[in-house]
């Protein structure tokens, strides 16, 4: 369990720093050159189908990073309504190969053959990925709850409990095993109040209407795929688009197909994010504000007079980042404080069990049998049921020592 704890906090750490470090991505294109057209890689030639590189790479990352952010909310959701995100993480990689010159047409990249075999190949390997690895790390999900956080009564003195447990281990051998064993299961106690929701599981977050939310998921997942596909039904180098007694021109793009590529591809970004948002059970979910508060901004760019996008004007929304980097940052700090706590918790769990088996006897052989059926019924069991029966068991077991005791 130990093992788990570490890596579970250690990838989350690695999560919330990449989902921070993403959108920042998006600006690399800044490091291409404007002029240069046509863009080689291992006798490879890309782009002649668009200006420059500098277009070639932001055309890319537009839809790159997006596609990063849409895999890790699928393999860190564990509700079956992600499933409906597969199309949409379809169209972000065919369009990738679009835009690498794999397909010639958005059509050929939807409905071809070879489209159609790669869409394939994508989904069994998320499925199998999202099946057989990504699951491990989704067994157990640690629980921020902010107001709670700043209320500070989370706090206990870590020193103060290592010290504790320093003291006990040095008066292990003065003491009888079963005062030794009494003494340990009161600072067991401790802990585990102080650990009470540290782990959240599917059945603590749940919905009075959960059928209806998950109804309303879905068809925002639906919506947001078709809203994706919308700018392809525009035909090219089209200026002008009446729809509902309402005109929409290009507002500065090329064409109003490039228009509305660019806001879609930035709404749908917001809206998965802001589901994603609201729905993750794990703490690092704060971090998904950084790539929200960025697609936002640039989402209400387009729609501003400005002559460049997604360049040098995008610094005023950083400071705004940088708070919610600071904000993940207090948060991770929290994280790794519980997490220690979680690691001296197994460990007093550990030297419970060892005495246990050495204060095997005609009061303490029942106990000892029952913690086993608990250990053995824990495989594959979420934290929470380990708990509630652990908490049965200590409790007969301290009315035992109290017994003998007196």
């Amino acid at each position: 369990m130990i093992k788990l704890v570490v890596n579970k906090y250690n990838l989350s750490g690695f999560i919330a720093t990449y989902i921070l470090a993403l959108p920042f991505f998006i600006y690399a294109h800044l490091l291409f050159s404007p002029s240069n057209s046509g863009y080689g890689i291992f006798n490879f030639s890309f782009s002649e189908w668009l200006n420059d590189n500098e277009t070639f790479v932001w055309t890319l990352l537009n839809d790159l990073v997006p596609l990063n952010l849409l895999l890790l909310m699928f393999f860190t959701t564990r509700k079956m309504w992600k499933l409906f995100l597969l199309p949409l993480l379809i169209f972000y990689c065919s369009s990738i190969l679009l835009i690498l010159d794999f397909f010639s047409t958005i059509e050929e990249s939807t409905f071809s053959f070879e489209a159609i075999l790669i869409s394939i190949i994508l989904v069994f390997s998320i499925l199998i990925f999202d099946r057989y690895i990504a699951e491990y790390f989704r067994h157990r999900s640690m629980y921020v709850n902010l107001q709670f956080l700043l209320s500070r009564e989370y706090k206990i003195n870590l020193k103060l409990i290592r010290s504790k447990l320093k003291s006990l281990h040095s008066e292990k051998y003065k003491l009888s095993l079963r005062h030794y064993l009494k003494k340990l299961f009161y600072l067991h106690l401790i802990l585990e109040k102080k650990l009470e929701n540290n782990y959240s599981s599917n059945n603590k977050i749940k919905s009075k209407n959960k059928k209806g939310v998950d109804l309303v998921l879905v068809l925002l997942i639906i919506i947001i795929t078709f809203i994706w596909y919308l700018p392809y039904i525009i035909p090219k180098e089209t200026m002008q688009w009446n729809i509902l007694n309402f005109t929409f021109d290009s507002n500065g793009f090329n064409d109003i197909r490039t228009f509305l590529w660019f806001i879609t591809r930035k709404l749908v970004v917001v809206i998965f994010l802001s589901i994603w948002f609201i729905t993750s059970e794990h703490w690092w979910k704060y971090a998904i504000f950084s790539p929200l508060i960025i697609f936002s901004y640039q989402f209400w760019e387009a729609f501003q007079d400005v002559k460049v996008l997604e360049a040098t004007g995008n610094l005023k929304v950083f400071p705004l980042v940088l708070l919610n980097i600071l904000l993940v940052a207090g948060i991770s700090k929290w994280v790794k404080y519980r997490t220690d706590l979680l690691l001296i918790y197994d460990v007093i769990c550990k030297e419970v069990e060892d005495l246990m088996e050495e204060l095997k006897g005609e009061h303490l052989d029942e106990i000892a049998v029952k913690y086993k059926e608990i250990k053995e019924g824990y495989q594959g069991k979420d934290v929470d049921y380990y708990k509630t029966k652990l908490k049965a068991l200590e409790q007969e077991l301290l009315l035992k020592l109290n017994m003998m005791q007196g």
